[in-house]
Order: structure tokens, then C-alpha cells, then sequence
């Protein structure tokens, strides 16, 4: 509990303490309109007084008058909600607090315990009791439209599903999913409870976790290596923790919004990387090396509540590295800006003139030298792009959306009925090899001899040294707009 001020902040099963009462929140709707109901205990009096109360109205402790002023939720189950004393000429201040959209899915039904036990034997082990008990109520279930959890990169879409009990229909039935997810590259002491757009969705089965089974995130980019339990540790390695429990997880999925989304960058015919109109060059038409960022964007974090102290997190192989604010601003600047023509590359002198703008008095060039030194950047020289995409892979992410009938000649990768980038077929092909695992330079050599066994003639399509040239060409588009991350080979 919390002493008095005239502005008091509730969290999520907490109380505050004013001069006369204690205040606390039973619920949050987060509408609209936002409402709650706030409870007010007074010291004076055992009977407690509870008021459903919409965003901005006030409710009496004692003599005075306070407001619902605002409320701020980090997700579902982690909120705090704020009160203001109304003074007699008080101008209401309009709320800037965020609120959470509530989860949208559409359960698949219910389990008896003679269906759990019965998938339970056909999985051939026991359900963790929080897992057990939400696939009893709900068998599974079917999200409305495409949700996350903020900061992490996948999509639960109505494509893929949480898994339930469906053997006539493999593709969301859990049983069915361990055989072709799990069993080929983890161990059995995983679940895949859902094949996410951009990885997989699984739960611990440890003993020593069964009271408080993990849910982790494995992106697609860890399943590489090969199958069986030869590799399987080191594609558990890529475990990226989510939360606790299946309820937490739940907790923290919110839909997808249209601002989530990153802008939609498109490719026409006639622009550098559509193979079919333009001939390719085999070099790039420029002696500057180009910058590229390595490592995967993990999410920014606030490790103390009310602090403005922030850290973000890129993964690096098997590391994950802690950035501040400056460093963290230059990583993201050599993803490129979208806004620069393809024949212009994007170099160390290019993102130090865009630094400056966002970091003036900064040393922008000794920072980034400090990234290329730490590996997560690196410059690729003229010369020098295939051992470059010898040692480097490529992560996917988002859903690959195929081609139209207005322009088949793109092909758009974003999110279920939301393109967020139009490429041309060969860029295409190439990313949705990424999955794979295998370096870029085997991805563009296995794409050539695919076109050259089909019959194909054309240089740019049959020859890996263009088809890496035409990609290049295009990839910071493709990492501005978070369609894809570059890492090192293990």
C-alpha cells in the first residue's frame, strides 16, 4: 500500500491509501468507453463503497471528490489505474494513459477428462495443470483477426491457430502437430502448441516446470541445423521466453492494429531487383561497401516501473545484447530510412548523415565503428557480397500472401489480408527459403539450379552471383520494413 498525494496510482491487485480511505480496482473494460470499477474502503467505516465509474467521471471518498482520471496497461493482467483529487476549480487534464485491446479469440469447444486423458496417452506424456485445464474449457482456439504480443516477431492468425483435439483435421490438431513440428527438430520435453507466422509456440513439459509451465518462442530462423536430437539443442537454444503460464500468454496477445505495422514499400517494374524488365549488373554500380545491421530485434525494456530507464535487446547468434538509447538508434538507421532510391547505397557515411538528425552533438561514426566491431553491423565491400552471404543467414518474418490478379507480376509478404511489402518473384522465392536455415549464398545457389533443372536461360534467374546482387539491391527495404533480419552462421 501507497501513503496519500492528491494523484494516486493502483496497480493490478494492489491497494492506495489517501487521507481517509484506501482505494482499489476490481476490473477494467477497456471499451469503449474505458470504465472501471473502483472500490473505496474508508478508514472510519467497514462498509466498503464500489463505483462503476466511465473514464474522466468522479466518485466521493469521504468529504472529498476524486476523478477517474486515467489508466495505463501494459496487458491484460499488468494495469494501473490513475485518481485525482478534483480541486474546486480543477481543469480536467485529458487522459494520455494507454489501453489494452483486449484478446479476440473463438474457442473450438470443450474436453471431458476422458479426452484428456485420452490425448494425454496419445502424447505420451501428462498436460501441465494450467495447460490441461484451459484446453479442457476451450479445445483449442481460433483468433478473429491476426494477433502478438507487442515487441516479439510473430502473428497468431486464423490460419494457425492454438491447437486443440482435431485428428480429422491435422492441421490444428495438437497430436498431429508434435509428429511433423516437434518431434522432428526438439526434444520431448516441448509442446507446440501453435505454428505462429514466424516460428513456433511451445510449452515446457519438465517436470520441474509443471507447476509452472514456460511458454516460449522459437523463431523460425532457430530451426535450422539438422533434425533429430543431433541438433535439437541448439535449436533450443533460440527458446525465446514469453510467460509463465498459458493464462499469461493469453494476458499478454492483443490484436494486430494497422499502426503496428510498418509501412508498405513496393517494388514496381522498371526498379532496380525486377529481374524481367532490367538487365542486372553482376557488381554493384557503386565502389562504397554497403552497411547492413546484424541480429534480431527482441524488444525494448523498462527494467524498473515509473523509470524513464530503457534498454533494447538484439540477438546476436546465441547472444543477446543490451543497447541503449544512442546505440540502439544507429542499429536501427542501418536498417535504412525507405526513403532512399536502390541505386544509392546505403553506407557508414549515409547513416552517420542520418544520425545526426536524431542525435545531434553525437558521435554518431565512433558509435557505429563500435557496432561494426561488436559484429552487429557489418560493411559488405564491392567484390566481397558472396563471402558475405557464405557466413550469413536470413531470418523471415511476416506471412508470405502470393501474387494478384491485378499484378501478378508482385509478390506481397506481410500479414493475413494486410501486404506490407510488394517484391518481385525472385525476391520472393528467396525469402521464403529463409526457413531453411542455410546460408544466403546456398539459398541463391539452390533458387539457380531450381530455374536451370526447369529449363530456365536467364542469367539473372540461373546465375547465384546475380540473383545475390539483385537481392542486396533490395534487402534494405526489406529490413526497414521488418520483413527480414540478417545473423551469422553459427
Amino acid at each position: 500500500m501507497r501513503s496519500h498525494t492528491d494523484v494516486e496510482s493502483i496497480p493490478h491487485n494492489a491497494l492506495a491509501v489517501t487521507g481517509s480511505a484506501r482505494l482499489g480496482v476490481r476490473w477494467i473494460d477497456e471499451g469503449p468507453p474505458v470504465r472501471a470499477e473502483i472500490i473505496v474502503m474508508p478508514h472510519w467505516d467497514e462498509e466498503s463503497f464500489r463505483y462503476d465509474l466511465t473514464l474522466g467521471e468522479t466518485f466521493p471518498v469521504g468529504d472529498e471528490t476524486w476523478r477517474f482520471a486515467d489508466v495505463d496497461m501494459e496487458s491484460a493482467d499488468e494495469w494501473r489505474v490513475i485518481v485525482r483529487r478534483v480541486d474546486e476549480n480543477e481543469v480536467m487534464t485529458p487522459p494520455t494513459g494507454r489501453v489494452w485491446k483486449g484478446m479476440r479469440l473463438r474457442p473450438y469447444g470443450q474436453l471431458n477428462e476422458a479426452q484428456l486423458l485420452a490425448v494425454e496417452a496419445e502424447l505420451g506424456t501428462q498436460l501441465p495443470p494450467n495447460y490441461r485445464r484451459w484446453l479442457g474449457q476451450n479445445n483449442g482456439a481460433q483468433p478473429e483477426v491476426e494477433h502478438h504480443v507487442p515487441g516479439l516477431p510473430f502473428a497468431l492468425i486464423p490460419e494457425r491457430p492454438l491447437l486443440g483435439v482435431h485428428p480429422q483435421h491435422p492441421a490444428i490438431d495438437l497430436v498431429h502437430a508434435q509428429r511433423v513440428h516437434r518431434d522432428p527438430w526438439l526434444s520431448p520435453d516441448l509442446l507446440v502448441i501453435a505454428s505462429l507466422s514466424g516460428g513456433l509456440l511451445v510449452l515446457a513439459l519438465r517436470e520441474r516446470d509443471m507447476e509452472r509451465e514456460g511458454v516460449y518462442f522459437l523463431p523460425d530462423a532457430g530451426l535450422g541445423g539438422p533434425a533429430g536430437p543431433a541438433g535439437a539443442a541448439e535449436r533450443e537454444r533460440h527458446l525465446v521466453p514469453i510467460a509463465r503460464s498459458i493464462g499469461r500468454f493469453l494476458g499478454r496477445l492483443t490484436p494486430i492494429e494497422l499502426p503496428d505495422l510498418p509501412p508498405a514499400q513496393l517494388i514496381w517494374p522498371g526498379e532496380a531487383g525486377h529481374s524481367q524488365h532490367e538487365e542486372q549488373p553482376r557488381t554493384p554500380q557503386t565502389a562504397q561497401a554497403m552497411l547492413l545491421p546484424v541480429g534480431e530485434f527482441f524488444g525494448t525494456f523498462h527494467p524498473v516501473a515509473g523509470s524513464t530507464e530503457r534498454y533494447h535487446r538484439v540477438r546476436l547468434g546465441d547472444e543477446v545484447w543490451e543497447l541503449d538509447n544512442e546505440r540502439f538508434t544507429l542499429w536501427a538507421l542501418a536498417h535504412g530510412t525507405g526513403d532512399r532510391p536502390a541505386e544509392q547505397p546505403w553506407t557508414v557515411p549515409a547513416v552517420c548523415d542520418a544520425a545526426a538528425g536524431q542525435l545531434p552533438g553525437v558521435d554518431g561514426a565512433s558509435l557505429l565503428h563500435g557496432l561494426l566491431a561488436e559484429g552487429l553491423a557489418v560493411e559488405v565491400a564491392p567484390g566481397e557480397a558472396v563471402e558475405f552471404a557464405r557466413r550469413h543467414r536470413v531470418g523471415a518474418r511476416m506471412l508470405g500472401l502470393g501474387n494478384s490478379a491485378e499484378q501478378p507480376w508482385l509478390w506481397s509478404i506481410g500479414f493475413f489480408q494486410r501486404p506490407v511489402v510488394s517484391v518481385t518473384r525472385t525476391v520472393y522465392d528467396l525469402w521464403e527459403q529463409c526457413p531453411s536455415g542455410e546460408s544466403l549464398w546456398t539459398m541463391c545457389q539452390a533458387l539457380a539450379n531450381e530455374e536451370r533443372e526447369a529449363g530456365g536461360t536467364e542469367p539473372d534467374l540461373v546465375d547465384p552471383e546475380q540473383l545475390l546482387t539483385s537481392f542486396l539491391r533490395t534487402i534494405h527495404l526489406l529490413l526497414v520494413a521488418s520483413v527480414v533480419y540478417l545473423e551469422p552462421l553459427p
